[in-house]
């Protein structure tokens, strides 16, 4: 019944009042005082909100959610499927999503995406690899940016092989500390073939 009324509310509802609304929703979800049917039926009335045809109130709702630490799980999912704009939040800061869920994300979400993973606080082995194979430069550069990714050497000799002719991602692979000399060689001769092709450039 409850839901019911949020449903004929929700429709008639100014954005701004959905945005007010979506605060409040998140702040008693997260109030660990709430029994279960009262849970329940914010989860409800939040769906609802996910599916709202404006894109702040959708954004609204996922930046909210990322900074709960046992948001919904279907609600976070649904919001990772949304446009990139609403789904970054989600992927850059969400606690709740799983490595397997990350990798999904990587496999099959946009570029804005993916370069929102690589730059979480914590990106893990099977994450990062996933970014080494599927990222695009500048989320492969987040990924070797970032202190908080544990970046095994398959993944770093795979963004090498990809991208290791630009200065940039040479820059950041020979910053990062513990990386395995044979990758940190295979960086040199990148630069050594980079060098080379301009040479043979300027001389034709």
């Amino acid at each position: 019944m409850v839901v019911d009324r949020f449903f004929s509310w929700v429709a008639e509802a100014s954005v701004d009042q959905k945005l007010r609304a979506v605060d409040a929703l998140v702040a008693a979800l997260g109030d660990g005082r709430v029994g279960d049917d009262e849970r329940e039926a914010i989860e409800a009335a939040l769906m609802l909100v996910a599916d709202d045809p404006d894109l702040s109130v959708r954004r609204r709702l996922a930046a909210a959610l990322a900074e709960l630490d046992d948001a919904p799980r279907h609600l976070l999912l649904t919001l990772l499927d949304d446009h990139p704009s609403v789904a970054v939040a989600v992927a850059a800061r969400s606690r709740s999503l799983i490595d397997a869920e990350l990798v999904d994300v990587v496999a099959h979400g946009a570029d804005e995406i993916r370069r929102a993973v690589a730059g979480r606080r914590r990106v893990g082995p099977t994450v990062a690899t996933a970014l080494a194979e599927a990222g695009d430069r500048l989320a492969c550069v987040t990924l070797l940016d970032n202190p908080g990714a544990d970046t095994p050497p398959l993944a770093l000799e795979r963004i090498v092989e990809r991208f290791g002719e630009f200065a940039d991602v040479r820059r950041a692979l020979l910053a990062r500390p513990h990386v395995p000399i044979t990758v940190r060689h295979r960086v040199l001769e990148k630069l050594a073939e980079a060098m080379e092709n301009l040479v043979v450039v300027k001389s034709w």
